[in-house]
């Protein structure tokens, strides 16, 4: 199946905002978040993983069905392919051409999957590092700034997977910024269904809030807007509010070193200058020290039991 578009992107980097409006268009469908190539690709990576079974003798397992295939890995992919383009061919309208599989974490699959769908299409989505730590805090966090396991993998994991697999397939694939989508939503849309070989359709943008399909994952905020609003890509400036938090964007900027940002076209400079500018609240200055201490503090004793 060549009619597969692939969003890629870190979780809270307007992915859901992204492909609700590409389904507004007559020739698009798709569903939430499909997840399927995690399972039947990742066992083909070099990480480990948490199951209730025996995930090394799993992976052993797939790699001796792989050794036993006339192609190898080769059969293999070619098997994936088929079964999942059948599904999703039975999921999308008949009047659509292309399915989109928009799934949080393909960062750790994506040279597999570029390896099982090489003629797919591929949209790099990305937001300012800062906008995406701000929204996993408040949003999965509840206002939390310790990450849990899997915000750390997206916040120090992910970006440079998704950087060097981008290079390797930069001129069959598109990158958007989530920032000029949402200042300048039609030439982003018009660019990519110019990529897409399709005819942009003025009406995907009349209404962002309806959906062919019900979006059973994803932003569960996204159902209170029902235009684009550019307002949210500086929500993050508000979340930074005191001198322990701005502390913590400044080490996150420091861990991801030039390369990892100017890659993604953000300048750290232009960035950590934003960061300066942030007002802090003289409450949240004197609270958050002590409110992150206990805080950590619930952390250690939940791990510990």
């Amino acid at each position: 199946m060549n009619n597969i578009i692939f969003i890629i992107s870190l979780p809270r980097s307007g992915s859901t905002l992204l492909q609700k409006i590409l389904m507004n268009h007559s020739k698009i469908d798709s569903i939430s978040e499909p997840w399927t190539l995690l399972p039947l690709l990742y066992p083909l990576t070099e990480n480990g993983s948490k199951t209730k079974y025996n995930y090394e003798v799993c992976k052993k397992g797939i790699n001796n069905l792989i050794n036993h295939l006339p192609e190898k890995e080769n059969d293999y992919y070619e098997a994936i392919n088929k079964a999942v383009s059948a599904l999703y061919e039975k999921i999308k309208g008949q009047e659509s051409y292309y399915f989109i599989d928009k799934t949080p974490r393909y960062y750790f699959i994506l040279p597999e999957i570029i390896k099982t769908f090489p003629n797919a299409k591929f949209i790099f989505l990305l937001r300012n590092p800062l906008g995406i730590y701000a929204s996993i805090c408040e949003t999965w966090l509840k206002g939390n700034v310790f990450l849990d396991e899997y915000s750390k993998n997206d916040l120090k994991i992910g970006p440079q997977k998704i950087i060097e697999n981008y290079k390797k397939i930069k001129e069959k694939s598109i990158l958007i910024k989530y920032e000029e989508l949402v200042d300048n939503p039609e030439s982003i849309f018009k660019r990519i269904c110019k990529y897409l070989a399709i005819e942009y359709e003025s009406e995907m943008l009349n209404n962002v809030f309806f959906s062919k399909k019900e979006n059973e994952l994803g932003d569960s905020n996204f159902k209170k807007f029902k235009k684009i609003d550019s307002s949210p890509k500086d929500e993050w400036k508000k979340f930074f509010n005191s001198r322990f938090k701005k502390n913590i964007a400044k080490k996150y900027l420091n861990y991801l070193d030039n390369e990892k940002i100017e890659s993604f076209f953000y300048e750290k400079t232009e960035i950590k200058e934003e960061l300066r500018k942030i007002k802090t609240n003289m409450i949240s200055n004197l609270l958050d020290p002590i409110k992150y201490f206990l805080e950590y503090l619930k952390y250690l004793i939940k791990r510990n039991y």
